[in-house]
């Protein structure tokens, strides 16, 4: 009349369903179960696992309106988390929903597909569907961008947060100057990046695009002697000047010019600190002699004998104490 147990959790292949701790199918116990906190090698009772094999096909009948998914399947999710039912029945029910937008849209997805791509998006079905539904249509327009692949169709989704608008209106404008040889040669052969990067700061207007992709070349050629900007400076420097070339070099020159007026002045104060520190090392190197005539009636510094004695005066004072103009003129300007 008792079963077996090497674990603490009833075993899954042997009862078709989950023991162990968790959920109401965690640690039920009839009135007569001798063995309430058995550990390995322990025995339990057949009442306590008829208990267990109950609780488990309840739940497996509670979540039978999801996909009716198996007693296996649902054991090893149970399992997988540490027999939460509630947890369980969250994610049945998500993945049941995504089954559900699969099948509507003919999507063709299998189940372990789905598994991966709600762990990827962190179990959130509304996401996830924005997401399959926002390919689904870019996949359908694909011959309007040159039939992209996948990989770019989902980076162009992604890269504006699901927004599958925003998404098309991208790939068609990138497709469409991509086209345009004329316009090429006169922007100096652009890079994707350099175009999607021109895109969005013109909020993909696509003659403004064009515009800044070619205005951005001339500015860059005359601005190189205000310190050549990088492109990408060029680039806001225009877009905030509403993309007039001429309002464009005027601020990178005031910009150029300020920048070389604080560096200027940076110097400046190099300078004044290297010669104040060049002076107090004259002055410790060369310092002055005390000399007793000069001041007759002052004693000399109680830590200082008569060879090393110092005066105020530095090296502007003369050995029989009057002041040397000249000296002490030089040492101030300094």
């Amino acid at each position: 009349g008792a079963l077996r147990r090497r674990s603490d959790s009833l075993s899954v292949s042997a009862l078709g369903g989950p023991g162990g701790q968790g959920g109401s199918l965690r640690g039920r116990r009839s009135s007569n179960a001798s063995a309430s906190s058995a550990g390995d090698g322990e025995d339990v009772s057949l009442d306590l696992a008829m208990d267990h094999w109950e609780a488990f096909d309840a739940f497996v009948a509670k979540v039978q309106p999801f996909s009716a998914p198996e007693r296996r399947r649902v054991a090893e999710l149970l399992e997988s988390l540490n027999y939460s039912e509630a947890q369980a029945e969250w994610r049945l029910k998500a993945m049941h929903e995504i089954a559900r937008v699969s099948r509507e849209n003919d999507l063709g997805l299998g189940i372990h597909q789905m598994e991966s791509l709600l762990v990827r998006y962190d179990w959130d079905t509304a996401k996830l569907k924005r997401y399959l539904l926002g390919m689904q249509m870019l996949r359908a327009r694909a011959h309007q961008f040159g039939s992209p692949s996948a990989r770019q169709l989902e980076a162009a989704l992604l890269r504006y947060s699901l927004d599958v608008d925003q998404a098309y209106r991208h790939l068609r404008c990138v497709t469409q100057l991509q086209a345009d040889e004329g316009f090429l040669a006169d922007a100096g052969r652009p890079t994707l990046a350099e175009i999607d990067r021109a895109l969005e700061l013109v909020d993909h207007d696509f003659d403004h695009a064009k515009m800044l992709l070619v205005s951005v070349m001339d500015v860059m050629r005359d601005s190189k002697r205000w310190g050549a900007p990088s492109r990408e400076h060029v680039e806001a420097v225009l877009v905030q000047a509403g993309l007039d070339r001429d309002a464009a070099l005027s601020e990178i020159r005031k910009e150029y010019r300020i920048n070389q007026y604080d560096k200027f002045r940076d110097e400046q104060k190099q300078r004044r600190a290297r010669r104040k520190s060049d002076s107090m090392a004259f002055v410790v190197a060369h310092p002055p002699i005390w000399n007793p005539a000069a001041y007759p009636d002052m004693e000399p510094p109680p830590d200082l004998d008569q060879a090393d004695s110092r005066s105020d005066f530095g090296d502007a004072r003369n050995i029989d104490g009057s002041i040397d103009l000249a000296t002490d003129r030089r040492l101030s300007q300094s």
